[in-house]
C-alpha cells in the first residue's frame, strides 16, 4: 500500500498513449511529452488537491500503456498554493506558470483547482497554446460573458486568434450551481438574501450568478457587499442583514480568513440567518467555521465519490485500496479531467504523428480538445457541452455538524 503522505512537489511518471503510430523513440526528457498537473498540496485545498492528483494518476494507470514509447508523456506535478502564504498567493502562481513554461514547455496542463488559480493561470497557458482542463473550477467568465467580468471570456484567451479557447473542465458552472441552490432555498422558504465575498474571482462570479438568477427563482436579493480581507466591517455587515430583513447570507468566495471572521461576527451577534458557502468552499472547511444560530450549509458539486459518477462507487474502491484513504469529496472528477487532456493529445498525435514540432502539437491539441464530447474515464462517463463544460454534474448539499460536514443529498 502506498504512503498517504503529502505528495512531493515535483514527481515525474512516463506513460505512452496507445494507437499513436512510432516512428522513432523520443528521449524521455523530450519537451514535447510533457503535461504537467498542478493542484495545491497545502492550505484549505490543500486535501482536495492532494486526493486530486491521486485520482488523475489512477486514470493514467488505468490506461495500461508502457512506459516509453514514441508518445511517451512525462507528467510533472506542481504545487499551486504557496506553504509560505496565508491563503491564495497570486504572484506564486504566476511565477509557477511561467517557470512550468519555460523549462518544463507542456503541451496540456490538468489544474486550476480553484477559480481564483484559474484566473491567473488560464491567460498565460492560452497565450503559449497550452490547453488548461480544470477538474473543478466553476466561475462563469472563463466560458462567458458575465456583466461582473467586463471582457470575459474573451480576455482570458490573449491568443484565441491562433489557438482558440483552450480550456475545458470537468465541473459545473457558477450559473448551474446557484441556480439549484436558490431552488433548494426556496423550498426551504428562504426568499431574502444577500450575498457577501471577499473581492475574489471566486466570489464576483457566484455573487454575480446568484444576482442574475434569483427573480426567476422567487428570490429577493436584498443587498451585496464585496470586501477584500483585512478591510471589512463584518459587524456592520451582519447589521444589514438584520435591516434588510435577509433570511440567508450566501458567501460566495475563497475559503479563509474572511470568511471565518464573517462567520464569527453572525455568531457574536446572535443573528438567525441561514448561512450559505458556494462552490468554492470545500465541505470540509464548513465545520472549521462558527457554529452560528441560524446554521451552516453549502452548495457546490463536491460531492461523495459514490454520487459524483456513475463508476464513482468502484473507484472510490480502488482509490482506497491504492492509497489507503477515502478520497476527498470532488477529489475523482481528478481523472476525468485527465482523460480529457489525453484524449486530446491522442488525437492530436495521431492527426500530425510523432515528428510535429512543439508548437505544432500545442495548436493541434488546442483544436482537438474543442472536439471532446464524451469521456469515459474511472469516474465514469460524463459529456462536455459546446463550450467544453460539464454542465450537467451533480450539484449537492452539505451541512455542517459537530460530526462534521454532513452531506444532505444531490439536488434536483
Amino acid at each position: 500500500m502506498r504512503s498517504t503522505a503529502s505528495l512531493p512537489i515535483f514527481a515525474l511518471l512516463l506513460v505512452a498513449l496507445s494507437g499513436c503510430g512510432a516512428a522513432t523513440q523520443p528521449k524521455v526528457s523530450d519537451p514535447r511529452t510533457t503535461v504537467v498537473l498542478a493542484a495545491p498540496l497545502h492550505g484549505p485545498y490543500g486535501a482536495l488537491g492532494r486526493d486530486t492528483v491521486r485520482a488523475a494518476r489512477m486514470q493514467l494507470k488505468a490506461e495500461g500503456l508502457p512506459e516509453s514509447g514514441p508518445a511517451s508523456i512525462r507528467l510533472e506535478v506542481v504545487d499551486e498554493s504557496d506553504p509560505a502564504a496565508d491563503g491564495f498567493n497570486p504572484e506564486h502562481v504566476a511565477s509557477l506558470v511561467s517557470d512550468a513554461l519555460e523549462a518544463s514547455r507542456p503541451v496540456a496542463w490538468v489544474g486550476g483547482i480553484d477559480s481564483d488559480t484559474l484566473a491567473v493561470e488560464l491567460p498565460r497557458l492560452n497565450e503559449a497554446g497550452v490547453v488548461a482542463v480544470s477538474p473543478s473550477a466553476s466561475a462563469l467568465p472563463f466560458t462567458q460573458a458575465d456583466p461582473a467580468f467586463p471582457g470575459a471570456p474573451i480576455k482570458y484567451y490573449p491568443a484565441i486568434a491562433t489557438f482558440g479557447a483552450t480550456f475545458a473542465r470537468t465541473a459545473s458552472t457558477d450559473s448551474m450551481i446557484a441556480r439549484k441552490m436558490l431552488a433548494d432555498l426556496r423550498r426551504l422558504g428562504i426568499t431574502r438574501v444577500l450575498t457577501v465575498d471577499g473581492g475574489d474571482t471566486a466570489g464576483d462570479s457566484y455573487s454575480s450568478a446568484v444576482e442574475q438568477l434569483a427573480a426567476s427563482s422567487g428570490i429577493t436579493l436584498v443587498g451585496h457587499e464585496s470586501v477584500p480581507a483585512g478591510n471589512a466591517d463584518w459587524e456592520g455587515i451582519g447589521a444589514e442583514a438584520q435591516t434588510l430583513r435577509a433570511q440567508a447570507i450566501i458567501w460566495g468566495g475563497f475559503p479563509g480568513v474572511a470568511q471565518a471572521e464573517l462567520w464569527a461576527a453572525i455568531k457574536d451577534s446572535n443573528a438567525k440567518q441561514l448561512m450559505v458557502s458556494g462552490p468554492s468552499v470545500p465541505p470540509e472547511f464548513l465545520t472549521s467555521l462558527a457554529k452560528v444560530a441560524g446554521g451552516t450549509v453549502g452548495y457546490s458539486g463536491a460531492l461523495p465519490s459514490a454520487r459524483q459518477g456513475n463508476k464513482g462507487s468502484s473507484f472510490e474502491r480502488q482509490f482506497r485500496k491504492e492509497w489507503g484513504s477515502t478520497p476527498t469529496a470532488g477529489a475523482l472528477r481528478g481523472a476525468a479531467a485527465m482523460k480529457v487532456a489525453l484524449i486530446a493529445l491522442a488525437s492530436a498525435r495521431q492527426a500530425s504523428g510523432p515528428a510535429t514540432n512543439l508548437d505544432g502539437l500545442r495548436l493541434r491539441v488546442s483544436k482537438e480538445l474543442r472536439r471532446v464530447r464524451t469521456v469515459n474515464s474511472l469516474l465514469g462517463t460524463i459529456r462536455l457541452d459546446a463550450s467544453s463544460n460539464w454542465q450537467l454534474a451533480p450539484v449537492g448539499a452539505w451541512k455542517a455538524s459537530p460530526n462534521g460536514a454532513v452531506f444532505v443529498g444531490v439536488l434536483p
